[in-house]
């Protein structure tokens, strides 16, 4: 952290530098308080990057605030309708806040435009899986971790599946 510090100190307006500290405070250091408060030290221009949204809507995310997280996502959506990485992440919201047909639709909407993308097919799978469809969600999540090998929400969804059935 004391890196990190140093970094933003000497370069205290360099995008890049506040969004590895931000980065860092999210995924290693697991304080999002303080990653949110590095995201909001960017200027407004660097906060519409679809960068900048997505590590943003999963820190509000981490700090349990959802429905901040859709109003971000909704309109950086209507800003830059061509990212489906922020369609997908969306989706991914819907479905936590329990509105499969969004998420549903939203999914959609993304394998549309990219059949392989991860993000979409593992909010697919976990529909289908909260419908008592167990191959259909079996098939998504293993398309999934083809699609991004690193894509560790699908592997243990489609671990659990598979121990759930001997």
């Amino acid at each position: 952290e004391a890196l990190m510090n140093k970094l933003v100190d000497k370069f205290p307006d360099q995008r890049e530098v506040r969004l590895l500290r931000a980065r860092y405070f999210h995924r290693i250091a697991r304080k999002p308080d303080k990653a949110y408060a590095e995201l909001l030290a960017l200027g407004e221009a660097d906060r519409q990057s679809s960068e900048v949204v997505q590590l943003l809507a999963s820190v509000l995310g981490d700090l349990g605030r959802l429905d901040e997280v859709t109003v971000l996502l909704d309109g950086a959506i209507d800003l830059n309708n061509v990212d489906q990485e922020l369609v997908a992440l969306l989706a991914e919201v819907r479905l936590e806040q329990n509105k499969l047909g969004d998420a549903t639709e939203l999914a959609r909407r993304v394998l549309d435009e990219n059949p392989s993308n991860a993000l979409a097919l593992y909010v697919r799978g976990r529909i289908a899986e909260s419908q008592g469809q167990a191959d259909l969600a079996l098939a998504d999540y293993r398309r999934a971790i083809t699609a991004d090998a690193d894509c560790a929400r699908a592997l243990r969804r489609k671990w659990k599946l598979e121990l759930q059935r001997g």
